[in-house]
């Protein structure tokens, strides 16, 4: 399970990583890193800075920079650094992309544009003209919850065979379509990675080649140890693993009360990696 690209591999169990803050609520870089270490100790294959969990859109394109190039020289030579790019427009995206290479990443994330309506083979060309100009390899990021829209199986069947694309993370929850893009890209060199905690031992099954989940923060050993048992082909851990994740899912429900999802979500990571040993805040 996974695919080896020139450099680094895109496989296992990729952590969108939360960003600490200080008092003030700047990034704090050394909480970071020692966040960073620790979901490495944890047997992580990747981390992605900058990305939704990471609050990206909060922080300015140069600080998201600043972040990734602190966790890349503390881990980035024992896991896949994965960059965020996300923005809402290809300019905006490009310059994120050249600052996530000057900072170290491996390859850059990227959502479709946002905030402006448009046809969808409008945005879709966007991310085609993103990957044809990227400095890094471009992995397509599929959240219509927050975008608004979903990337066609059919365009990511064409992208799997663009020389600079490497693959996608579907966060869309919709598992028709996600069997649908496994099925078009499948004898090709790209790598899907599944985006919902609900989903994981379903997709890995079916030939996804790792996961990219929140939730892993909160307890990172049964995301690990399925896609650990998913390489050996043994189902019935992985099985079991996704029994685990199911009731860390359930644990993170019971904190929802008439807050923003996202918001709860914050609150419930900091109480667990506090209670990891992380001194840590996140808001």
């Amino acid at each position: 399970m996974g695919i080896d690209f020139q450099g680094f591999s895109i496989n296992g169990a990729v952590v969108p990583m939360v960003t600490p803050v200080d008092d003030c609520g700047e990034i704090d870089i050394a909480g970071s890193v020692r966040l960073a270490k620790w979901l490495v100790s944890k047997r992580v294959n990747g981390i992605f800075v900058g990305g939704t969990t990471g609050r990206f859109s909060h922080f300015a394109s140069e600080q998201n920079a600043t972040l990734c190039t602190a966790i890349a020289e503390a881990v980035g030579d024992q896991v896949t650094i994965y960059g965020g790019i996300c923005d809402s427009g290809v300019p905006r995206m490009l310059r994120n992309a050249a600052l996530m290479k000057s900072a170290g990443a491996d390859l850059a994330v990227a959502t479709g544009p946002y905030y402006l309506s448009r046809l969808q083979e409008e945005r879709e060309g966007e991310l085609e003209l993103l990957a044809d100009r990227s400095p890094l390899p471009v992995m397509f990021y599929d959240i219509p919850e927050f975008v608004g829209y979903r990337l066609s199986a059919c365009w990511l069947e064409r992208m799997a065979d663009h020389e600079n694309v490497v693959g996608y993370k579907d966060s869309s929850d919709d598992w028709r379509h996600h069997l649908d893009v496994l099925a078009r890209t499948r004898c090709k060199k790209f790598a899907v990675l599944m985006g919902k905690e609900l989903l994981l031992a379903d997709a890995l099954q079916s030939g996804a080649q790792g996961l990219v989940v929140s939730l892993l923060q909160a307890d990172p050993e049964p995301f690990v140890v399925m896609t650990e048992e998913a390489t050996k082909g043994n189902w019935e851990a992985v099985r079991q693993q996704q029994g685990q994740v199911g009731k860390i899912v359930d644990d993170f429900l019971t904190w929802y009360k008439p807050r923003p999802v996202f918001s709860t979500l914050l609150r419930y990571l900091e109480f667990k990696l506090r209670a990891n040993g992380l001194d840590i805040r996140l808001e």
